[in-house]
């Protein structure tokens, strides 16, 4: 099993990623297909079965708005601790 780090990048309308093992960059037009996108141009690229890759995809402008998120809930998981510590 080989696996690929990708950075993905939203560009207009078009996700692009970035696999810097390969130095290779693709594109797709939608989030939901960057995986097979990948693993097409991997196993092209490696000349390897497709079943035989995996994807670590990195998305840093979602992470921008998930954090907050996060952060809410592990205040929210903390307050439930403190709340039945207390009882």
């Amino acid at each position: 099993m080989k696996t690929f780090d990708v950075e993905v990048t939203r560009e207009g309308k078009w996700w692009m990623f970035a696999i810097p093992e390969l130095n290779a960059l693709g594109q797709a037009k939608r989030l939901k297909d960057i995986e097979s996108e990948v693993i097409s141009l991997a196993a092209a690229w490696e000349n390897i079965d497709e079943a035989n890759i995996l994807v670590n995809i990195n998305i840093p402008e979602l992470d921008d708005v998930r954090n907050p998120w996060r952060e809410l809930d592990l205040e929210e998981q903390a307050a439930k601790v403190s709340n039945c510590l207390k009882h």
